[in-house]
């Protein structure tokens, strides 16, 4: 079974239609599937939750597998919630088409997730209000995550270019579609291709990919030296960008943490990301008496 069924498999199970009903799940397939992430641009976290939920799904029909949580999975660090610095995003919005411009704003300016921009509709803009409404759309099978809605407040020069957008709307509903007039995705896999542009890639990192197209395909080890692979490069970066931002700006936590849409105080330390030590030179230079 290719990636894209056991992707397909998975949409299946969430909606409950079209259960296999094989007694065990072959490891090789799951394998694809993790390779098929990766290949697709998910960082490590993202990899491993999409793989947890596909076994969490299988365990719950029943369906047994001898994948290995320690041996299949890639591990990774806890990273220090680090939002890109103000000269990064100088370069990464210089990369980019008027276009790519508007699609990350929106991240940068609603700290909103991956799916949450997707799905992103006209009515859930308030231009008087300027606050952008999350909230599930059972048509399309979207839910937010912990299936809460939530009101974010948006900067007024990002609604200034909404507006500008919806006077010429690609669709009558979605904000964001792709050539095919669907919602779009795969923001994260052109990140990192944008980001590879301008130069923000570290160079250290080293990882498999597939190349080729379909008999020539074949799996070679690239660095972010050469290709848009950096682990660094991240669309969650962009969420903890605009939660540092409002942090810095003296936005209440509680209010932070209800524009994120997480449950505790704890989770919000956490997620915050450390201060560009460069704005804090005064702050730095008084404690030390100078």
């Amino acid at each position: 079974m290719k990636p894209a069924v056991l992707k397909t498999v998975r949409l299946e199970r969430v909606s409950g239609v079209g259960v296999p009903s094989h007694p065990q799940y072959p490891r090789d397939t799951i394998r694809e599937f993790r390779d098929f992430l990766r290949e697709d641009g998910f960082d490590v976290r993202a990899l491993r939750n999409r793989v947890i939920t596909v076994l969490s799904l299988l365990k719950k029909n029943g369906i047994k597998t001898n994948f290995s949580m320690k041996d299949d999975l890639p591990t990774f660090e806890e990273e220090i919630a680090k939002a890109y610095t103000d000269e990064q995003l100088k370069k990464l919005f210089k990369e980019m088409d008027d276009e790519e411009e508007i699609r990350y704003k929106f991240f940068l300016g609603t700290a909103c997730r991956d799916k949450e921009a997707t799905f992103a509709a006209w009515p859930d803009i308030d231009f008087e209000k300027k606050t952008y409404h999350i909230r599930g759309k059972s048509d399309v099978g979207f839910t937010p995550k912990r299936h809460e809605d939530r009101i974010v407040s948006m900067p007024t020069s990002l609604v200034d270019m909404l507006k500008a957008r919806k006077r010429k709307a690609p669709h009558n509903r979605w904000i964001f579609v792709n050539e095919e007039g669907r919602p779009d995705n795969h923001f994260l896999r052109k990140l990192k291709r944008i980001a590879f542009r301008a130069g923000l890639n570290c160079g250290k990192c080293v990882t498999t990919v597939t190349k080729g197209r379909y008999d020539s395909k074949h799996k070679v080890e690239v660095s972010c030296k050469t290709d848009p692979v950096c682990e660094h490069i991240y669309l969650h970066r962009l969420r903890k960008t605009c939660a540092t931002r409002w942090h810095e700006a003296g936005v209440p936590i509680r209010t932070i943490q209800r524009w994120l849409g997480h449950k505790s105080l704890e989770t919000i330390q956490i997620y915050l990301g450390e201060t560009d030590a460069s704005k804090l030179r005064n702050e730095i230079d008084r404690a030390f008496g100078d």
